[in-house]
């Protein structure tokens, strides 16, 4: 139902209705239960007895009398005893600290993933692998950007060596998908 600015009208009778309704409603509802205004609550509550309670008067009224207190409520309170100070101490013995011996020196990760294999036509194994977004061609004697030379390829993994700290590192390869031919 699409609504023109021509039904403005029409709206603001039908909430003007509604709201009619509703105040309607509130004035006929009969109170529920026995009201008895707040004024006439309180001159029945001066007029009872002492010591009375008068039915007209709600539960939450009656309650026991009032009874002088010892402790004025506006006074601080005293002080709480303090429990006694224990005797110093004599400090700690001072603590001899060893310092390590610096951790050996590690060559940077290799940080490689595989990519593929090929065998070349004159018969040299080539692995293709890649350094983050950079593909490399790993061949025996090839000297990469992180410091590792390649070493050996086998069919199996590609063996590195790291020079500066006389390490060497491995890569798996992952073994050859056959291929069924009809």
């Amino acid at each position: 139902m699409k609504l023109s600015h021509q039904s403005s009208p029409y709206r603001l009778a039908l909430l003007a209705a509604v709201a009619l309704g509703l105040m309607w409603l509130t004035i006929r509802t009969p109170p529920v239960g026995n009201v008895v205004p707040a004024v006439e609550r309180a001159v029945q509550a001066t007029m009872a007895p002492a010591g009375t309670t008068s039915a007209a008067l709600p539960e939450a009224l009656d309650r026991p009398a009032l009874v002088p207190s010892d402790v004025d409520p506006f006074m601080p309170e005293a002080p709480k005893a303090l429990p006694l100070a224990k005797p110093p101490q004599a400090p700690p013995a001072p603590v001899m600290v060893v310092a390590q011996p610096p951790a050996p020196p590690e060559p940077p990760p290799l940080n490689l993933a595989f990519a593929g294999r090929m065998t070349a036509p004159d018969g040299s194994k080539v692995v293709y692998v890649t350094m983050g977004e950079t593909a490399l061609v790993l061949a025996p004697g090839l000297e990469l950007p992180n410091g590792y030379k390649v070493t050996q390829i086998n069919a199996r993994s590609v063996e590195f060596s790291y020079a500066a700290l006389n390490r060497t590192a491995r890569l798996d390869i992952p073994p050859a998908q056959k291929y069924e031919t009809r």
